[in-house]
């Protein structure tokens, strides 16, 4: 078949978005709502009343050498708790060593929030702007998208930044990743087969962070997004030990596992790592049912199914 399945090297445009080690479909509750709102204003009023948390939502943002002077005031503007996690200054202030890109980092803040965690929290990279967001970090922390009562972060526990590729991992039975499509959304956000590709590369990091990490994907299939940014609601946060967040990291920032891809072999971690990409949901356990394996096989997809595993193998 002549289709637009890819191999592991169509992903390197995809890696050149590496953020110097810093770092749903609707169905897994981004939610289509993408209007903004006027940031909240919180008061000493409502904390005294009890109509708003006591404790702001936070950002969480994974840095290394970004320019962060567009955080300049964001939090006080957006009515929000910025918590830089860096790997430039081993004396600053929430320092974790390089390694395992921005996933390292939202683990520890993960472990350090969880014992209090705050009502929301956004996971994001350190850019502002990037080819894989589709609204500037400014504006989303700024919205109430991502932490409001009827948002997927309040109503699921789980809301993924909008970004402009979606990742389908597909898995017949427990432990078979079978493949993993990439898909670029366009101004129609057109669902179509065609518009998929599969890659060997990303389905090999997706088996090893589940084999390894035992991580329960749901079987049939399910959409995720990239890059790596997401919300989270203070109760989906405690839905796992803490404990469980810790090990995480430490597999995050070990090396080897290396898949052996041609691309990024000078920081190994990094690349194990990009296998959790489209596994956040599952990570945080999403109590959704997943589409069933049935709703998706069959026609051209089944076709490129069929063809991905073939390049698998060969």
């Amino acid at each position: 078949e002549a289709s637009s399945i890819g191999t592991a090297n169509e992903l390197v445009e995809e890696e050149q978005e590496e953020d110097n080690g810093s770092g749903e479909a609707p169905d897994l509750a981004r939610g289509d709502d993408t209007t903004r709102a006027e940031p909240p204003k919180l008061t000493s009023e409502d904390v005294t009343n009890g109509t708003r948390p006591s404790r702001l939502p936070a950002v969480v943002v994974s840095a290394h050498l970004e320019d962060l002077s567009w955080l300049d005031g964001i939090g006080e503007k957006c009515g929000v708790e910025i918590l830089v996690y860096q790997s430039r200054d081993p004396n600053g202030t929430r320092y974790v060593q390089n390694l395992g890109g921005e996933a390292a980092k939202y683990f520890q803040a993960v472990s350090d929030l969880w014992d209090d965690p705050p009502p929301f929290t956004l996971f994001i990279h350190a850019h502002n702007t990037s080819w894989h967001n589709t609204i500037p970090a400014s504006e989303y922390i700024c919205s109430d998208v991502w932490r409001n009562s009827t948002s997927g972060a309040a109503t699921v526990g789980f809301q993924h930044y909008p970004s402009v590729r979606v990742m389908r991992v597909v898995q017949r039975t427990r432990g078979n990743i079978e493949a993993v499509f990439i898909r670029d959304r366009d101004i129609n956000n057109d669902v179509s087969p065609d518009k998929w590709f599969a890659t060997n590369n990303a389905r090999l990091r997706v088996k090893v962070a589940v084999a390894q990490n035992r991580l329960q994907v749901p079987t049939g299939y399910f959409d995720s997004e990239c890059c790596g940014q997401f919300a989270i609601a203070g109760e989906t946060m405690r839905r796992k030990p803490k404990a469980y967040y810790l090990k995480l990291m430490r597999w995050c920032m070990t090396g080897g596992d290396s898949i052996k891809s041609s691309i990024n072999q000078h920081k190994p971690t990094v690349e194990k790592t990009k296998g959790l990409e489209p596994l956040w949901p599952v990570i945080f356990s999403i109590p959704k049912p997943p589409l069933g394996y049935a709703q998706f096989i069959g026609g051209t997809f089944s076709r490129k199914v069929s063809a991905a595993k073939r390049k698998h193998r060969g």
